[in-house]
C-alpha cells in the first residue's frame, strides 16, 4: 500500500510540473520521499538529492530548509 502511496504522489508531482505548478510539484515529491524513507526503499537517498537539485534549480529555499530539517533515515 506504500508504495502506490508513493506512485500516486508521482503521478501527483509529475501533473503539476506539467501545470508549471512547481511548488505544489516539489511538495509532492517531498510527501512521496517521507514514503520511500518510511520504507527504507534503497531509492530514497538519490530521490532526495533530485529533489535537492530541482529546488535549487527554481528557487525554492523552503524545500531545502525542510529537507535540511528532516535529514532522513541513516545509512
Amino acid at each position: 500500500e506504500k508504495s502506490r502511496a508513493a506512485e500516486s504522489l508521482l503521478a501527483l508531482a509529475a501533473d503539476a510540473e506539467k501545470r508549471f505548478w512547481m511548488g505544489p510539484a516539489l511538495d509532492a515529491r517531498l510527501a512521496a520521499l517521507a514514503v520511500l524513507e518510511a520504507t527504507h526503499a534503497a531509492s530514497a537517498r538519490d530521490y532526495r538529492e533530485q529533489i535537492a537539485a530541482g529546488a535549487r534549480q527554481h528557487g525554492y529555499g523552503w524545500v531545502l530548509a525542510r529537507l535540511q530539517a528532516s535529514p532522513g533515515p541513516a545509512p
